[in-house]
């Protein structure tokens, strides 16, 4: 291929117009050249232009807790996962809360937190980065939108509204007001019923320490066999919104065996 001016000129008899083309490759940067960019040249002698990009970053987004009970806090970690061999990213990583009479995320914003991303890596490879805590002021569902700003290697790039790796459900925390009986015999077994407050969902009762599962009554009561011990304890229940205080109204006693007439 002759190149005079802006003609091409016909190549020499003989050879094939490709042929010239592909020893123009093999012999230097002359197709780096013509196209007007820096050529990189590989170990196989071919040449390829040096075309600047930038690229995708992975983005996942965990709450904790994702149940809460009023009252109490929940964090966002964000984790940034480069291709491989990819740069480190760099940037900031933003965490928006948004309420429970928002589902769309449309506003107002009720927590917003930034972040400088991590420059350690992780030992999955990923660079995370966290919101700091937020404590929701009303039950129900909130939703938290992750953002990273991007930087010169890579996009920026969010989560999704309602994600559910990004949802948190805070409701009321479980009372208890009453225990029946209130003692039962060293050795356990027996049936306890407890009366409260918010006890949908229990999963134990808790003897002093003696954890049992708990049958769900009705949102007000629970019951559960009483475990083996010994003295007064304190009985709480534990849902997914928390642990029930302990106080006066929650007390058991396992009353020891009578002894011989």
């Amino acid at each position: 291929m002759d190149v005079v001016g802006r003609t091409i000129g016909r190549s020499p008899s003989g050879i094939a117009p490709a042929t010239r083309f592909s020893r123009l490759l093999a012999g230097g940067a002359v197709c780096a050249v013509l196209l007007g960019v820096p050529p990189v040249v590989w170990a196989g002698g071919s040449v390829r232009a040096a075309v600047a990009g930038v690229g995708n970053v992975s983005l996942a987004s965990t709450v904790t807790p994702a149940t809460l009970g009023l009252g109490s806090g929940f964090d966002d970690v964000a984790t940034l996962t480069p291709p491989q061999g990819g740069a480190r990213p760099t940037g900031t990583m933003s965490f928006t809360v948004y309420g429970p009479t928002d589902p769309t995320c449309a506003g107002p914003i009720l927590f917003d937190s930034t972040n400088t991303v991590s420059s350690t890596p992780g030992l999955s490879g990923g660079f995370s980065t966290t919101s700091g805590s937020y404590t929701p002021p009303n039950v129900g569902t909130y939703r938290v939108i992750s953002t990273y700003s991007g930087d010169a290697n890579y996009q920026r790039t969010s989560t999704g509204c309602g994600d559910p790796a990004q949802t948190v459900t805070v409701g009321l925390g479980p009372t208890v007001t009453a225990i029946s009986p209130g003692a039962g015999p060293a050795g356990g077994a027996n049936t306890v019923t407890i009366t409260g407050t918010n006890l949908a969902g229990a999963t134990t009762v808790d003897f002093g320490g003696a954890a049992t599962p708990a049958t769900v009554l009705s949102a007000t009561q629970v019951a559960a066999t009483a475990p083996a011990g010994s003295g007064t304890v304190d009985v709480t229940v534990t849902t997914p919104f928390g642990t029930s205080p302990t106080g006066a109204v929650d007390r058991y006693t396992f009353a020891p065996a009578a002894g011989p007439p």
